[in-house]
């Protein structure tokens, strides 16, 4: 089996070409429903965000203080062009792992899956650095096996 590099050139061409089959088309209604009553200055993250529909729509209901992340630059491209008045400095195109900054959420729903399994545990330690001490990891997680030998999707 050859090792797939799993950079931003490999997540840009699945954007490119629409193989994107863990991207539902619309926010997850769970997430909506959890921020529905918090803090509309609350300070949130959501890496490997791809289309981000949940940053949209969280960002059309008041939470402006959203970092949008993602390793493939025409994520970033598809998104500002739904949504123009989104702060183009707060999507940022790079790597998850060199991020530097503290949130009070974190929302994860299909980035953990995506990310080479080896990394899983330098996963768990980024977020914990990026949380501030009360912080929040909300997450849509899958009843399904998690896949030990590649990242979902593949």
């Amino acid at each position: 089996m050859t090792k797939l590099k799993l950079d931003d050139q490999y997540w840009n061409e699945r954007y490119d070409t629409l193989e994107t089959g863990w991207d539902i088309g619309y926010p997850s209604p769970s997430f909506l429903e959890y921020f529905k009553d918090k803090d509309r200055s609350a300070k949130l993250l959501i890496p490997g965000c791809g289309n981000s529909y949940e940053g949209e729509a969280l960002y059309k209901m008041g939470f402006h203080n959203i970092t949008l992340l993602d390793f493939a630059p025409i994520s970033k491209e598809n998104f500002l062009k739904r949504v123009p008045e989104f702060p183009s400095e707060q999507f940022i195109v790079g790597d998850f792992f060199q991020l530097e900054n503290q949130f009070d959420f974190i929302l994860e729903q299909t980035f953990f899956c995506a990310i080479n399994p080896s990394w899983r545990a330098k996963y768990v330690k980024k977020m914990k650095t990026l949380l501030q001490p009360q912080g929040k990891l909300v997450g849509i997680l899958l009843i399904h096996p998690l896949n030990a030998e590649h990242p979902t999707g593949l």
